[in-house]
């Protein structure tokens, strides 16, 4: 999202409004750090739009819906543009409290789905409004979209009324465009939201060119997640297991310098055919939240051959529950442990064959619940005081207990033809 300029959130009208301007500045850029770069695959997919021509009228989801117009890799002002009032209702918006306090209607289940998918990368600050590009009427300010309403909850992606101009808001705008759906699947740049679990494939460690085997838990879109099948021999040592955060933490560290080590005795070696597969992910705007099996899932992207840090990371509370756990251990939030999960049991099983280590924890990137005693949450493996909870995935030790082993277990995401073509795949 974009920050509009506050306590003036936005103009009247969306023609020479602050969020117009915004979004036209954001699209006609093309240094990273201020737009999208002119090398983008996602501009050569673009296509032109109707936008201005339907700006939509206050209240109403019958009138103000854009179409698609023109040839690919469009360009100029309102290629890109604020969504109307009936578009954000009726695609990304839980509910309206149109037109005022006192008239809320939590009434939009598909909406509610595309809002909590955006949502989980949106900026923590409370009390945000996504300004539109619809009048809300007369001489008032745009109509908006509500997001993290700590001051009302029950309105979090609400589409509603612009409320009177003042502190405590932060205003962003937030931009959409037309893509020619044909082009970007053949590029490769559209991918499922959610991966499918897999349980039948791997890669051996000599095909991999590692010391361990990987293990195929997931795909997505001819994509696949593959997860080391051995923990790396670095424990995370001390009375504080993990930090509390995954960006900085001692388990990122590992695994990143694990990956960029291209010794095969402690890294994986500079020519192992799995890095000639591997590609990028978003895993660092995926983090994830603890008990919460519908959000965390990261998606591949880029090209083959990728590299750098984060290429390589820690499953999340919800990957891990999903693909390689056998149950949850939800007690410290709802009602206790429960195993519940045969797509994990099957994958956790195959993985955890080869450990022999007792009492161990699998370190995820996904914060802890409370966050003040539980800094990070994590896989449980054989657990000789509890072996019912063998491949649970829960909160980790208390940061004053220090009486398990805590290791970390590499991700990461490849090119399934590529690897099918390669022949790294065998069945388990």
């Amino acid at each position: 999202m974009l920050p509009l300029s506050t306590p003036t959130m936005a103009d009247d009208d969306y023609p020479g409004s602050k969020q117009q301007t915004a979004i036209n500045n954001w699209f006609s850029s093309t240094n990273p750090s201020t737009g999208m770069t002119a090398t983008a695959p996602l501009r050569n997919v673009i296509v032109g739009n109707t936008a201005m021509t339907n700006l939509g009228t206050a209240g109403n989801i019958n009138i103000g819906f854009s179409a698609p117009a023109g040839a690919i890799g469009a360009t100029g002002s309102n290629t890109a543009f604020a969504l109307s009032y009936a578009e954000a209702y009726v695609f990304v918006g839980t509910g309206t409290s149109y037109p005022g306090v006192g008239n809320v209607y939590n009434d939009n289940a598909t909406g509610a789905i595309n809002y909590n998918f955006l949502s989980q990368i949106y900026p923590a600050t409370p009390n945000q409004r996504t300004i539109l590009r619809t009048d809300n009427g007369g001489t008032t300010n745009p109509l908006t979209v509500f997001i993290n309403m700590r001051s009302d909850a029950n309105i979090n992606g609400f589409v509603g009324g612009s409320p009177t101009v003042a502190s405590g808001y932060s205003d962003y705008a937030q931009p959409a465009v037309w893509i020619d759906t044909a082009q970007a699947l053949a590029a490769g740049l559209l991918v499922d939201r959610y991966p499918t679990v897999a349980t039948t494939r791997y890669i051996t460690a000599a095909a991999a060119g590692d010391v361990s085997d990987w293990v195929e838990i997931a795909t997505n879109s001819g994509y696949s997640l593959m997860v080391r099948r051995d923990y790396l021999p670095t424990q995370l040592t001390g009375i504080v297991v993990a930090d509390g955060t995954y960006n900085g933490s001692k388990q990122q560290n590992i695994i990143n310098t694990w990956f960029a080590n291209t010794n095969a005795s402690t890294g994986l070696a500079a020519n192992a055919p799995l890095r000639n597969v591997i590609v990028g992910n978003t895993a660092m705007t995926n983090l994830g939240t603890a008990y919460d099996d519908s959000v965390g899932f990261c998606a591949p992207t880029g090209p083959m051959g990728a590299t750098g840090s984060n290429t390589a990371f820690a499953l999340s509370w919800g990957e891990a529950y999903c693909f390689v756990g056998t149950g949850q251990d939800i007690s410290d939030n709802l009602a206790g442990a429960k195993q519940d999960n045969p797509a994990g049991i099957i994958n956790y099983s195959f993985m955890a064959s080869t450990w022999t280590t007792v009492d161990t924890y699998i370190v995820l990137r996904t914060q802890g619940y409370p966050v003040a005693t539980r800094p990070q949450t994590t896989i449980y493996t054989h657990m000789t005081g509890r072996p019912d909870l063998d491949g649970y995935v829960g909160p980790p030790l208390l940061t004053t207990q220090n009486l398990r082993t805590n290791y970390t277990l590499p991700a990461v995401w490849i090119n399934t033809a590529a690897a099918q073509a390669a022949g790294l795949f065998s069945n388990r």
